[in-house]
């Protein structure tokens, strides 16, 4: 009787610590779950998005999944259809989604300053705002993620259509304005289309937007204010994982652009590679605080968009930038 009493106590005990490690390992997988819509092909400027997912989610508790966008992949409209948690988009996109009634929360900046600048061949001798003529051909794009940012330049360097350049109209791709002489100078991200030309060995010039003492946020992550309110630790453990992704990036450049080509096989590493070092200074944050902002400094952006008529309404910038979760990381270190 002792031996089977000894039998079913061994057993029990057995079962029940398995089921507790069971139980423990299941629990850390789904402590939180989330996925995450970029708003283009991947490329160095997600790769932030790319390592965290890949190399510190798990460790913040959070199953992590990043979907790419592309043409007819808005974020916004796809965090509004439950779709994904989190998106990636430009701040001033957020801050019209608000405007026509949308309730995001803007929770980390990941460019302080927007990194669409102004790009022409070294032949065109276009060096500063004073070399654009009446006869300079800017390209203009047909919409896209640099449409606000766009008008807001014409406005701060006072360049009127068709009075101080032309406006042409130009596709996204870059093969024309490589090839032929589609226009003079056009919007690119200084993180992507540059790269190219490095490495054709075409020389270029870029006009930067920020060095004109243009205030114009760049990307952002947001999600709804009901996750927000609803799931606070899920944004912490997204945040987190956001925040430990870009700092490896910025510290192991290479690294890191093989840990993106891990995720999609088609990207060049070397075009990539050039793109993140030549985006680092729109990567770091503010005051050395990844994902950190001030508030005052959107101020300038809200204007300028108010004016234009990009935005009917105030905006609260307190209620729509909510800092606590990128703060807490610091605090926690």
């Amino acid at each position: 009787m002792k031996k089977l009493f000894y039998v079913f106590f061994v057993a029990t005990l057995f079962c029940s610590c398995n089921s507790n490690t069971s139980n423990k390992k299941l629990n850390n997988e789904l402590d939180y779950k989330a996925s995450l819509r970029i708003n283009w092909i991947p490329s160095s400027t997600f790769v932030g998005e790319i390592v965290g997912m890949k190399n510190f989610a798990k460790n913040n508790s959070l199953d992590l999944k990043v979907e790419t966008g592309g043409a007819g992949l808005d974020p916004i409209k796809l965090v509004e259809a439950d779709v994904n948690t989190f998106g990636v988009a430009g701040a001033d996109l957020v801050l019209a989604a608000n405007d026509k009634g949308g309730d995001y929360v803007i929770i980390g900046l990941v460019s302080y300053d927007s990194p669409g600048v102004f790009l022409s061949k070294a032949e065109k001798n276009i060096k500063t705002i004073s070399d654009i003529k009446p006869s300079t051909r800017i390209g203009e794009l047909p919409g896209g993620n640099m449409i606000y940012l766009y008008e807001v330049f014409l406005k701060r360097t006072r360049l009127v259509r068709n009075v101080n350049f032309k406006p042409v109209p130009i596709p996204f791709e870059l093969k024309n304005f490589i090839t032929s002489d589609e226009c003079d100078i056009r919007p690119v991200f200084i993180h992507d289309e540059p790269s190219e030309l490095d490495l054709l060995g075409i020389k270029y010039n870029i006009i930067e937007p920020r060095s004109l003492g243009i205030s114009f946020k760049g990307i952002c992550y947001f999600c709804k204010r009901k996750t927000v309110i609803e799931n606070p630790e899920l944004v912490q453990a997204f945040i987190n994982t956001m925040i430990e992704g870009w700092s490896f990036s910025i510290e192991h450049n290479e690294q890191a652009i093989k840990i993106l080509k891990e995720f999609d096989k088609t990207i060049r590493e070397d075009k990539e590679l050039l793109g993140l070092k030549r985006g680092l200074a729109y990567f770091k944050g503010y005051n050395g605080k990844l994902l950190s902002t001030d508030t005052e400094s959107w101020l300038e952006m809200i204007n300028d968009m108010k004016e234009l008529g990009f935005l009917k309404n105030d905006v609260d910038i307190n209620r729509i930038l909510d800092l606590s979760f990128v703060d807490n990381y610091y605090k926690s270190k």
